[in-house]
């Protein structure tokens, strides 16, 4: 649906379908990584395989790029600051994690950093708006 066609209450909504549905496929994509390229063998498909999740890492910048492009100036100074402070969290637990495994913990494979950012955006994004109320 065209941008301009789209009513201002449905962008909201359309967004939270548009990035689960990606999110889901991302995570699908992870978890099915592994088994896809042992049974894959060589070729274009194991190829295939170990790119999967690149696909929806760049469809859920799409996706956020295109409800950017649908909402007001002032949603989108709340969503480039909500995306800036919990990139700066992320960023902090990312690199603090790492910092933490020589402390015994397990490392962690850089496919967490997707659901990592994507938890800190959630809850810096529900602090905001408790906040904001």
């Amino acid at each position: 649906m065209a941008a301009e066609a789209m009513s201002v209450k449905d962008v909201p909504r359309n967004y939270i379908i548009e990035f689960s549905i990606v999110m889901l496929l991302y995570v699908g994509a992870v978890w099915a990584r592994p088994w896809l390229i042992t049974h894959a063998g060589s070729g274009a498909l194991a190829l295939a395989a170990k790119l999967a999740p690149i696909v929806p890492v760049w469809l859920m910048l799409v996706v956020v790029w295109r409800y950017y492009l649908r909402v007001d100036e002032l949603q989108q100074k709340r969503l480039l600051e909500t995306l800036a402070i919990s990139f700066g969290v992320a960023s902090c637990i990312m690199v603090s994690y790492a910092f933490l495994t020589d402390l015994g913990l397990p490392s962690l494979a850089i496919t967490w950093a997707w659901p990592t950012l994507g938890a800190t955006w959630l809850f810096v994004g529900a602090i905001r708006g408790l906040v904001e109320r």
